[in-house]
């Protein structure tokens, strides 16, 4: 540590230094756990000097907890081990001196490991390392843990004895009477056939005294070969160290390989570059219609199918829905290493009373029903492993949320004889063992009972940490963090890291604990939206029916709000917010994701499992994961400094030279598209020559229409450099401002911002399909500037903005009345038609909405922003697509769950802006007497009761067109159904709006309803509300004409 002033040196150390007595008040009690060192050290740093002669390092100053673990003390004095003391050196917590108080260089200390004194060289230094960083307590086999006060015997031979450290008789070393090289001579010389223990090693988290150590878990021996020693040679070694059990190690390349004859408490295998391979796992739920084939499967090492159950009647795995059947065959086309589980659950109904916190009785769970007898447990256990390999599983998930009172004693049962299946499956037909996994809860305590943990731990390959839904809207008058990590008020109950803590201290090992990480977030609807603050009255769930929102709505919904808009991160709970009125939202963004995959890796946890997929945002989430995963493999990593360097500099020096390269190639290729635009343009300031492109991206082979190549000196100068007064706003591409062209044209630019969520592709988009569509109710573009790697496109200037900025404001919706708001409607319907009528191409706009809808002067309607619009041949049905873009609220249900798009997929948005135009009322807030249905099913309710009035904008008060407000609410119904098929085309939403609803189809409940139809409800409500058939008359709709 620069600038460090060390205390004097001193040949003696204290005892309050040493706090090594024997007696237990003064002795200090080691806890240790895999990040501990990460914990106590760094700011804290000890001294030590290199006693050559003894080949280990004195300690001369000692800062803050520094547990030396393979060391002994002797003459008052603290010596450390060559392996201990370069892994302090390697975390910071120790600088190693020479005799004339110089610091030793890392390197210099590796070349010492090198020489292989006392028996330690890069093979055992590896496996001491792997062992400490995961948590164990590592003593080097035939040290005492203390020599202080222990007088010498002179017949001991410890050439032929091990030095138990129980046993005070044992031959020791006393450093009064014995020369210091006899303690070299004393370390585990005992061996049979060249095999001797290296160490002595205890659990995670022992409750340890180096005066007393007790017995270690298990004695470790390195192996030159991959294969451990046979039976009697291991059963003769054991016999002689008191029946301590002897594991053994290996290391290739290094990683390190653990062996063990027994089921025993064994690390995994791990290196010191990576511990183990990471579990970075993810669900999949078929309910979810997310398609198998979207799954980028290269981000994860498993993938878990879900969810299987189980026949009520036989108890056997009951037929896979297809899609299950098909997914290792698919997610392996991207990644063929990937590792596919098939996961079992209780059911839908029963989890989700689970995770609301109900107990599901024994006679309501399937699972329990399966593991209360005998051969209930071998019908399920053998259906399972048998559907597994069928559909080509390497592993089995247990997805038992929450295990009832009758089931603690079950668990054992079951997962006993399901690994021995698993064993005797994989010997008889020669396969590798199918992998066993299990979901826990937070704690290894549920009520009164516990899970079975060491019954676990012995049959479980890992376990699943459901480390979230701690709070929910539901259950709660409070809003609170679903998934902290961390708690600061110590409130055990819903933090992770408490979890994490408690699962480890009984025993789990922390290696076969895997973190769960949560793709989804809760709303809370705040009592007073002035206190909205962690702990604050809340009146029930917000956004949604239970509150529960994925994260990609989460997202979508954030961004609805506009510019300006966006969620907080809090680091001390590890968790996201995004508060705006009476909404309180919680949830995990990129930031906590980074965190608790750091978190699981520096708890040398297993890794990390996200539920669920389909609630991911263009895989933001999952790659955060696998990002922060990497990084923190790489933090482990230590290099041998004259092997590496050189290498790493040169292949920074490479990378830096293809970097730039690529980077001028991926600019060139960039912008190449819109050379057709700009090479024959004059590019003199206020001058703009007309340009045909030849590229064949316009629609064909047909050229564009005249556009302008804007430098961006003209833009400059039209919006008086970009300023704050004439900006008109904000969008996802970026700021618009008002200009003035040379001319007196009146101008609206739109340019892209650094921190925008769209791109080349919507910039490429709008040009090219706004510069192509010519139609009175479609904005007009002008023209575009790229100069300077700018991307601004320039339009038609809209005097009075967009229909949101009137349409929810309770003034300004004063002036819309019921003529203006028909020739509103009228305009987005013949937009739409030219759209996907009257085009050569049939085009999907795919982000219609209030704020998308311009007006000119006389308050006509413009659609604008083509930048997620598609073009869609005439002969096609529909299309697909991974990439899910669109505005919340105004996206159909068949797009968000299986990225599929059609011409319904604009009636539906139309549906959406046509009940909030006749409504004044926006899609993120809730309605009806008790606030609790959406836009969309309010509309309904108000439908089917004959209670239009109380839907429709009070502003609207001619009673002479209530008939007509009726039509367009029923029209609206029927164009956001839940099945594409049942919503009209526009050709027929035109016929409806101009000669009524005579004939119309009668809608059921929309897309997103919680509630189940009745049918007698339904037909009570269709003869309330159709009442009477209306049409528009001549002056409210003109006749449907392309334009």
């Amino acid at each position: 540590m620069e600038g460090w002033e060390w205390e004097g040196a001193s040949g003696e150390l204290s005892d309050e230094e040493i706090c090594l007595e024997d007696n237990d008040d003064n002795e200090e009690l080691l806890n240790l756990s895999g990040h501990s060192k990460k914990l106590q050290f760094r700011s804290d740093t000890s001294k030590a000097i290199w006693n050559e002669e003894l080949g280990m390092a004195e300690v001369i100053v000692k800062r803050g907890k520094m547990w030396i673990t393979v060391g002994i003390v002797r003459g008052g004095k603290t010596y450390c081990s060559i392996e201990e003391t370069i892994f302090l050196a390697e975390v910071g917590a120790l600088h190693l001196m020479d005799t004339t108080n110089v610091q030793f260089s890392l390197q210099h200390m590796y070349e010492k490991i090198a020489e292989e004194k006392n028996g330690c060289g890069w093979e055992l230094f590896e496996v001491y390392r792997h062992l400490k960083s995961l948590g164990y307590i590592v003593g080097r086999h035939g040290v005492p843990w203390t020599m202080k006060g222990v007088k010498s015997e002179s017949n001991s031979s410890s050439s032929q004895a091990t030095l138990d450290h129980n046993n005070s008789n044992n031959a020791v070393v006393d450093g009064e009477s014995k020369d210091v090289g006899s303690i070299t001579e004393s370390l585990g010389n005992l061996q049979i056939d060249g095999m001797k223990p290296a160490f002595d090693v205890y659990l995670p988290n022992s409750k340890f005294r180096k005066s007393s150590p007790g017995q270690p878990n298990f004695l470790l021996c390195l192996i030159r070969d991959n294969m451990p020693p046979s039976r009697v040679k291991i059963e003769a070694l054991e016999s002689l160290c008191g029946g301590i059990p002897v594991k053994f190690c290996h290391v290739e390349h290094g990683r390190v390989s653990f062996f063990s004859m027994k089921n025993a408490e064994l690390p995994f295998h791990g290196s010191t570059a990576q511990q183990q391979p990471r579990i970075k796992a993810a669900y999949w739920y078929s309910g979810s219609g997310y398609p198998v084939a979207e799954i980028d499967s290269s981000l994860f090492t498993h993938l878990v199918c879900g969810f299987a159950t189980v026949n009520s009647s036989t108890f056997q795995l009951s037929t896979l829905p297809s899609d299950s059947m098909s997914f290792t065959a698919i997610v392996r086309r991207r990644n063929p290493a990937v590792t596919t589980l098939l996961s079992v659950w209780n059911g839908e109904q029963q989890t989700a009373r689970a995770i609301a916190g109900e107990n599901v009785a024994a006679a309501d769970s399937l699972l329990s029903a399966v593991a209360s007898t005998p051969s209930r447990r071998n019908s399920f256990i053998e259906s399972t492993i048998r559907a597994a390999r069928i559909h080509g599983f390497q592993g089995i998930d247990l997805n038992w949320v929450w295990p009832n009172a009758t089931d603690a004693a079950a668990i054992e049962p079951l997962l006993d004889e399901f690994k021995s299946a698993i064993d005797s499956e994989s010997e008889k037909s020669n396969n590798s063992k199918l992998t066993l996994t299990m979901v826990v809860r937070r704690s290894p305590n549920f009520g009164s009972l516990s899970y079975p943990v060491q019954s676990m731990a012995r049959n479980l390959d890992w376990a699943h940490l459901l480390a979230f839904d701690y709070h929910l809207p539901t259950r709660e008058n409070f809003t609170a963090n679903h998934a902290a990590l961390f708690n600061p008020s110590g409130d055990r109950n819903d933090s992770t890291d408490a979890g994490v803590r408690e699962w480890i201290r009984v025993g789990f090992p922390a290696t076969k604990l895997v973190l769960g990480l949560a793709y989804h977030g809760y709303g809370w609807k705040l009592a007073n939206p002035g206190d909205n603050y962690l702990g604050a009255p809340a009146t029930g769930p917000a956004v949604t029916i239970a509150g529960d929102m994925g994260y990609k709505h989460i997202k979508s919904f954030i961004q609805n709000y506009g510019f300006g808009a966006r969620a907080t991160y809090n680091s001390t709970y590890v968790v996201n917010y995004f508060v705006v009125g009476s909404n309180w939202i919680n949830f995990d963004g990129v930031e906590a994701i980074g965190a608790k995959v750091s978190y699981a890796v520096e708890m040398g946890l297993a890794g990390f499992i996200a539920f669920q997929l389909s609630n991911d945002d263009n895989w933001e989430l999952s790659r955060a994961a696998q990002l922060t995963d990497m990084e923190g493999s790489q933090n482990r990593r230590q290099l041998l400094l004259k092997v590496l360097l050189p290498i790493a500099a040169a292949i920074t020096l490479s990378a830096i030279v293809l970097w730039y390269a690529r980077k001028r190639v991926l600019k060139k290729q960039k912008w190449s598209m819109f050379h057709g635009f700009t090479r024959s343009y004059n590019n003199s300031p206020g001058q703009a020559k007309a340009s045909r492109s030849s590229s064949p991206a316009f629609f064909g082979s047909r050229e564009p229409p005249n556009l302008q190549a804007f430098t961006f000196s003209d833009i400059k100068a039209a919006t008086n450099n970009f300023s704050t007064e004439n900006l008109l706003g904000s969008g996802g591409f970026g700021p618009v401002y008002k200009g003035v062209l040379p001319g007196g044209e009146e101008i609206a630019v739109k340019r892209l911002s650094e921190s925008s969520t769209q791109g080349i592709v919507e910039f490429r988009n709008e040009v090219s399909l706004t510069a192509r569509l010519q139609h009175v109710n479609l904005v007009r573009v002008v023209g575009f500037c790229t100069e300077k790697e700018e991307k601004m496109l320039v339009y038609e200037f809209m005097p009075n903005r967009s229909l949101d900025f009137y349409l929810f404001d309770p003034v300004r919706r004063l002036k819309l009345d019921w003529n203006k708001r028909v020739a509103i409607i009228e305009g987005v319907t013949q937009g739409l038609l030219y759209l996907q009528e009257y085009s050569n191409f049939t085009i999907i706009h795919r982000d219609l909405k209030a704020s998308n809808i311009l007006l000119d002067d006389g308050m006509n309607p413009k659609i604008s922003d083509f930048g997620m619009a598609r073009l869609f041949r005439k002969d096609l049905d529909e299309a697909n697509t991974s990439r899910i873009v669109g505005t919340y609220g105004y996206v159909p249900p068949e797009y968000v769950k299986r990225g599929i798009y059609s011409m319904k997929y604009d009636v539906y948005s139309f549906g959406v802006v046509l009940l909030q135009i006749i409504s004044g009322k926006r899609t993120q807030f809730y309605y009806g007497s008790n606030e609790d249905l959406h836009l969309l099913e309010h509309a309904y309710e108000s439908w089917r009761n004959g209670e239009g009035m109380e839907f429709f904008d009070s502003a609207l008060d001619d009673s002479s067109s209530h008939c007509k407000l009726m039509t367009c609410l029923q029209l609206g119904l029927l164009c956001v159904q839940e099945n594409p098929d049942d919503r009209p085309t526009m050709l027929e939403v035109s016929s409806v709006l101009r000669i009524g609803a005579l004939g119309m189809a009668t809608p059921e409940r929309p897309a997103f309803s919680t509630k189940k139809e009745n049918r007698e409800e339904m037909e009570f409500g269709t003869s309330r509300s159709q009442q009477q058939v209306c049409s528009f008359n001549e002056d409210d709709l003109s006749q449907v004409e392309p334009r």
